[in-house]
């Protein structure tokens, strides 16, 4: 073997063919500490610039060269993790983000650790294999869902009772995450901005301009269009009856918030310069991409609000049935934008959910039958807030505050609402 011959000090042949490639930048050092001393009337001094020109180039391009090969070999790694479940060796792609997340189940409520690999053109949601409590031999991953970032849409999240939410989905699938912080959040959430508009940008025809030193006030995350995320205010195409000319629909009128409206008009009369086009998509998105991205940013975000806020028609402390079956003490707040807010106390100055009240029913629990875990007493003051898909159990302190809770959540619910409280 080489690496026992005492003449090619004992280094494996690798170690002898990656000094070729090191010497290039040595070279390219030598050339530039002689190209400074040499004087400026020397005869070399034309040779030399050719010189370190060329050994410059030669150094760019083996270190492009060997990026490519940790890209290539990251991919390979990525694919043998998943079984060769994909095949994900392109020249054109590479990761973009890797890391946990938990995935809150559509049908059971169960919480689910997912891993995710966002790639330029691809992401893919995948579930650690288990066995006992050890990771099987084998691949590492089993392949649940792939998203093409092209189609991808990031929605912000309204679970009531979990933090830190958000949707991912495109034509046909749609799966609700979070993550364990809000610092996580945004990282994912600017990953995936970042991976959408440079997606968009390779797209030759989609041709979206946009103007870092113009506010956009959007919903959906990366849909084809150009994006508008709403600043201060949730509502759904139902509750809104402003409807606008929208670029992106081909002049279409199509309904559009309280806000956006606002701001159209005020673009229209200002300005003849094209107004920013607008999503009338159902929620709102609450982080900012980072300036550096060059992306369209928001405004403040949805879950920006103090407890301490004036002008919310109903507020107090509740206790939350959460998916443990166990009860949490949280203050809840529901404003006027037809939003039900949540802190861990009435002094924060940021929500920890936000959830938007229309569309949802209101049941008070006293007489019902079939909810488990609540006794008659208990269900004296407590009430349901409900539809299809999720539902959420509360309990007053109070019948009387029960009673006071669930007449202001039904007028909500049809996008109703008494004067706020005092």
């Amino acid at each position: 073997m080489m690496s026992s011959m005492e003449v090619c000090g004992n280094l494996t042949l690798q170690h002898h063919m990656l000094s070729p490639v090191q010497r290039i930048p040595r070279y390219e050092m030598l050339l530039r500490d002689y190209l400074k001393k040499l004087p400026e009337d020397s005869p070399d001094c034309h040779d030399t610039e050719k010189a370190l020109h060329l050994v410059s180039t030669a150094a760019n391009h083996a270190n492009d060269a060997m990026k490519k090969i940790d890209k290539f070999e990251k991919l390979l790694e990525i694919q043998e993790s998943l079984g060769g479940a994909e095949d994900l060796v392109s020249p054109t792609r590479e990761l973009i983000k890797e890391g946990k997340i938990i995935k809150i189940s559509a049908r059971s409520g169960d919480h689910q650790e997912r891993y995710i690999f966002l790639l330029t053109d691809l992401l893919l949601l995948c579930s650690p294999k288990l066995m006992s409590g050890r990771v099987m031999s084998g691949p590492q991953y089993r392949l649940r869902a792939k998203y093409h970032v092209e189609n991808l849409i990031i929605q912000e999240g309204d679970n009531l009772e979990t933090a830190n939410t958000f949707y991912i989905k495109d034509n046909n699938k749609s799966v609700e995450l979070y993550t364990q912080t809000i610092e996580e959040k945004e990282q994912w959430l600017d990953a995936f901005i970042r991976a959408i508009h440079e997606t968009s940008q390779r797209k030759s025809s989609l041709k979206l301009h946009f103007n870092p030193n113009q506010r956009v006030i959007d919903v959906d995350l990366g849909q084809k269009q150009p994006m508008l995320i709403r600043s201060d205010s949730v509502v759904c195409s139902k509750c809104s009856s402003f409807k606008a000319s929208l670029a992106y629909e081909c002049g279409k009128s199509v309904r559009v918030c309280r806000t956006c409206h606002a701001t159209l008009q005020e673009l229209s009369s200002s300005t003849a310069t094209p107004s920013p086009e607008i999503d009338d998509g159902d929620e709102c998105s609450v982080y900012s991409a980072k300036d550096q991205l060059d992306l369209p940013f928001r405004n403040r975000g949805v879950l920006e609000v103090s407890a301490k806020t004036s002008g919310a028609v109903m507020q107090g402390f509740l206790q939350l049935k959460t998916h443990r079956k166990t009860w949490v003490k949280r203050w809840f707040a529901l404003h006027t934008d037809f939003v039900l807010y949540s802190f861990k106390c009435e002094a924060d100055d940021q929500a920890l959910t936000a959830t938007p009240v229309p569309g949802f029913t209101v049941t008070h629990l006293q007489g019902t039958r079939n909810e488990s875990g609540i006794s008659d007493k208990e269900k004296e003051r407590a009430f349901k807030l409900h539809h299809a898909k999720k539902q959420y159990i509360f309990q007053a302190a109070s019948k009387d505050e029960s009673q006071r809770w669930v007449a202001a959540l039904k007028k909500a619910s049809q996008a109703e609402l008494p004067s706020p409280v005092q």
